[in-house]
């Protein structure tokens, strides 16, 4: 079976340990894991799902965009929160395009989240963190555009 993406479009971002989601064999009812991931493919945000049981029944899935809830919050909680900061002025107008355009943000909110840096334009997956800054980089912001791993928060009790 050929593997998607093939490999030749593949980028540097990609989950290198999927995150697993409980499921239950359309075949054999029986339990087992799906493997969930995230990709950055030629400029563009893919998810995947993965599925094998030992009765033989196997599914390979997935899309270009955000996943769906379950998948997203799988890999959250497997891989951890990344951030997409700003710490230069260049990039000002770059985040408040992405902030309105990409992720429904009102433009005077916006616009008053880049007023101090450095600023959190975006906070998700290490994917999405990537492609955000990779995208605020397109429209301008040469310099001054990182991704960070958001310290881990401790469980509540």
């Amino acid at each position: 079976m050929e593997s998607f993406p093939p490999d030749d479009l593949r980028l540097h971002w990609s989950t290198v340990d999927p995150a697993t989601v409980k499921t239950t064999c359309a075949t054999c009812e029986k339990e087992g894991q799906l493997e969930v991931w995230q990709e950055l493919v030629q400029g563009r945000v893919v998810w995947r799902e993965n599925f094998r049981c030992e009765c033989g029944h196997a599914y390979d899935a997935g899309d270009e965009g955000p996943p769906p809830p379950a998948v997203r919050q799988a890999i959250l909680e497997k891989q951890g929160t990344y951030e997409t900061w700003l710490d230069d002025l260049s990039g000002r107008q770059a985040a408040v395009k992405v902030m309105t355009s990409m992720l429904q943000v009102k433009e005077a909110e916006a616009a008053f989240r880049v007023v101090k840096l450095p600023a959190r334009v975006f906070s998700g997956t290490q994917v999405e963190a990537q492609f955000i800054a990779d995208t605020l980089k397109r429209l301008g912001a040469k310099q001054g555009v990182r991704v960070e791993q958001r310290p881990a928060q401790p469980k509540k009790k």
